[in-house]
């Protein structure tokens, strides 16, 4: 499926979504995080997760900077029981994944460098990935370098999501490296730049 038609397919259930059903997994997010994921206009991408994953169905998600885990936790709120989601992280001082406060035997959180693969759990194998996420350290370089390592490991029929594409000149450089088809979705999803691929 062409990106574009991926959101658009979703779009409907994306306007009509209904943040009670993850109230559960936010009780551990800070207010200023829970404002972000209620506003649809500036950043709508969280509440577009949830509807993305229930849709897939993904069996391998891999996030790469998953901060303190707002994001991990509106994907983990529609994750099939039988999928994992692995989302790694650079140390914050104890901060990382500090919104996450149950333990979801489907979430496999990392502490480390995303741009060291002996990082990742042996268990991953990261070329079966069906969902990627890249959400890092926002700079031209970060991007690019990410990219190089984990091309080789996109499989036909992934989905991949950049945030922040509009960031800066280095951001929209490297999501405009990325192959595969894309879709900027900036208007709808996030104030800073979102991009959908599927190869």
């Amino acid at each position: 499926m062409k990106a574009k038609d991926l959101f658009f397919t979703l779009k409907p259930l994306w306007e009509n979504y209904d943040l009670k059903k993850v109230e559960g997994y936010l009780a551990g997010v800070s207010e200023g995080a829970m404002n972000d994921i209620r506003n649809k206009k500036e950043s709508g991408y969280y509440q577009w997760l949830p509807v993305l994953i229930e849709y897939l169905k993904p069996l391998t998600v891999v996030e790469l900077g998953g901060a303190m885990g707002a994001s991990a936790l509106m994907m983990l709120s529609s994750l099939p029981k039988e999928s994992r989601l692995y989302s790694i992280t650079l140390a914050e001082g104890g901060l990382e994944f500090s919104f996450v406060k149950e333990n979801y035997p489907n979430f496999v959180p990392i502490v480390g460098d995303d741009l060291n693969l002996k990082t990742w759990p042996k268990e991953l194998a990261l070329g079966t990935t069906d969902l990627w996420f890249f959400d890092t350290e926002h700079n031209y370089q970060q991007l690019h370098a990410e990219l190089e390592l984990y091309k080789g490991f996109f499989k036909k029929g992934a989905v991949i999501l950049i945030d922040d594409i509009h960031l800066n000149e280095g951001m929209f450089r490297a999501w405009t490296e990325f192959p595969g088809d894309k879709f900027d979705a900036t208007t709808y999803l996030h104030w800073s730049g979102f991009g959908i691929v599927t190869i």
